[in-house]
């Protein structure tokens, strides 16, 4: 009788103990919590070692489709600012089991991805909904939290991030995500000869289907 009195009053206190630990306040205006995580691709991302840059920290899982549909959004943005100094980092909430379909989804995006089950170190803890992101300033310290509750658009991320960046554009576009090999760099994925690309965005980069004769005439000259 007293032993499972005991384990009620375990179960009972269980649940409160998971959510302190899963779920972590992040305070705009405060420090970025630390957040170490090796990238999808090899290289480690350290939060901590970007001050002088804004990153945007973005947390988002295969399976979420709003997360899904502002990825292109955030890719546009990224490449538009980051020879400003800007930085993002795509931390994927997904399985490690589901590392592949991951990877797959990140062939459409040059900024860095990681899952975060893979982090050393992730001081942002688990996330009460998806997709949200964060927005780190010059001197490491949160500005913004940009929750699931509104889309995120490309006039939400200028009103919040072009304040913080810096007007002088000094460093290169990193290159378009076209297709990346399996060496990790960006690409242009090869087909076997003769076969159509999977999609045309392969071809062009565009999500718009091309007469087959501009396919053809592309080939010829190439």
């Amino acid at each position: 009788m007293q032993h499972s009195a005991r384990r009620l009053a375990l179960l009972a206190i269980l649940p409160m103990v998971m959510v302190s630990r899963a779920v972590v306040a992040v305070d705009l205006g405060k420090p970025a919590p630390g957040l170490v995580v090796p990238e999808v691709e090899g290289q480690t991302f350290d939060l901590s070692t970007l001050r002088g840059k804004v990153v945007i920290v973005n947390f988002w899982a295969t399976w979420c489709v709003p997360c899904r549909e502002e990825m292109p959004i955030l890719e546009a943005f990224y490449r538009a600012h980051h020879g400003q100094g800007l930085e993002v980092i795509g931390l994927s909430m997904d399985r490690s089991r589901d590392r592949e379909a991951v990877r797959k989804l990140m062939q459409s995006v040059s900024y860095p991805i990681a899952l975060a089950s893979d982090a050393k170190v992730n001081g942002f803890g688990a996330v009460r909904a998806l997709p949200v992101t964060y927005v780190v300033d010059e001197t490491g310290t949160v500005r913004a939290s940009l929750a699931s509750d509104k889309p995120l658009t490309e006039k939400r991320l200028e009103d919040v991030v072009l304040p913080l960046l810096s007007t002088q554009d000094t460093t290169p576009a990193p290159p378009s995500p076209n297709r990346r090999g399996e060496s990790g760099k960006v690409g242009v994925q090869e087909n076997p000869a003769g076969s159509q690309p999977a999609s045309l965005l392969e071809v062009c980069g565009c999500g718009r289907r091309a007469p087959r004769k501009a396919l053809e005439r592309r080939q010829d000259r190439a």
